[in-house]
This record gives structure tokens, sequence and C-alpha cells, in this order.
């Protein structure tokens, strides 16, 4: 086997293996790193597919931005996964996404969906306006037939200028029923 250990970062139980061009996850990865893993970074990649997960068996985070990745996106069973981002992707069916997301990651909390057609944003979409945005509300307040979804939020004030509406799932608070504001990173919300 050709070495292959200078082209992953490994920091305790973190990997990255950024920037490699490769299509789908290397078999390497999930038979050398794949049973102790709880972050994994696969960024800047070309990737279509995430079928090479199936090792990872106890991933907490997975960040796969800037890869191939759309709506055909299906994720292994990953029951401690509680952040996932998808920056930069393919996706534009959010609806497909999120019922799949709710089947394969139970545990998911943080959810980033930057710079895909399913997350209308003028920033990173100019032809995006404040149509688009609202043909996307409901979905983004998912309403009482997702319980079993984290809630999509957006920033309070979406007409504000400088605001990015840039979406984040997050948990419903068991504790109160009201949305609460946007977070820009993936922290824990306090009941």
């Amino acid at each position: 086997m050709v070495d292959t250990e200078p082209l992953v970062a490994l920091n305790g139980t973190q990997i990255s293996y950024i920037g490699h061009d490769c299509k789908e996850i290397p078999g390497f990865l999930g038979e050398m790193y794949g049973q102790f893993a709880k972050r994994l970074d696969l960024s800047f990649n070309q990737l279509r597919s995430l079928a090479g997960l199936k090792a990872f068996t106890g991933l907490e985070e997975l960040v796969v931005d800037n890869n191939l990745l759309g709506n055909d996106l299906r994720l292994p069973a990953l029951p401690r996964l509680h952040t996932l981002t998808l920056n930069k992707n393919q996706l534009t069916d959010i609806e497909a996404l999120l019922e799949h997301l709710a089947d394969a990651t139970p545990s998911l909390r943080y959810l980033s969906l930057l710079g895909n057609e399913a997350c209308p944003n003028q920033l990173v979409s100019p032809d995006k306006d404040e149509d688009d945005y609202q043909r996307y509300s409901p979905i983004a307040s998912l309403e009482p037939r997702a319980t079993r979804y984290p809630t999509l939020l957006c920033p309070e004030d979406p007409k504000t200028p400088g605001t990015t509406k840039d979406f984040a799932l997050r948990p419903r608070c068991s504790c109160s029923g009201t949305r609460r504001s946007y977070f820009p990173a993936p922290a824990l919300i306090p009941c």
C-alpha cells in the first residue's frame, strides 16, 4: 500500500482529508480512522457520494463543504452525528434532504447549507431575492409536521441590510415552543 499518512491531518479524534480532489471517500480512511474518529473534514474534494462513511461509526461532526454532493445524497446511519456542514455543494431540495437526515442522523443539532440553491442567500446567489426567501419560509419554519426534524432558524429580520439569510438547523427546545435567534457557530442552545 502507498504511504497515505502524510495526506491525512490527524489531531486526536479529528481527521482531515482536505483538497485531494477525490470523487469518493478513500477506503483507507475508514480502515485506519473509522473506529475512533469523532470529527471528519472532507472539504474541497469532488465527492458525489458519502457511502464510505459506513466505517465511521462514532462520528459526531462531519464537514463536507465545497464538494459536488447533490440531491441524491445518502448518509449511512450516523446516530451520534450532531453537526453537519454541507456548504457549497449542489443541493436544491431541502425537504427531501431533511427527511433523509431525520432518519439517518437522529442526533443532528446543527446543519449548514450555505452556498446551496436549497438555502436562498443573496450574498452567495445574487439572482435570489425576497420572493425566493418567502417561498422558502414555510420550509424554514418546518411547522408542527416536522417535530422530528431540528428547527431551521434564520436571522430575526431577513430584510435588515447586512444580514446574510444564513440558515442553521437547531434543536427544538423542549422547555419552550418559541424559536430562538440565529447563532453563527455550532454551539449548544441552553434551555
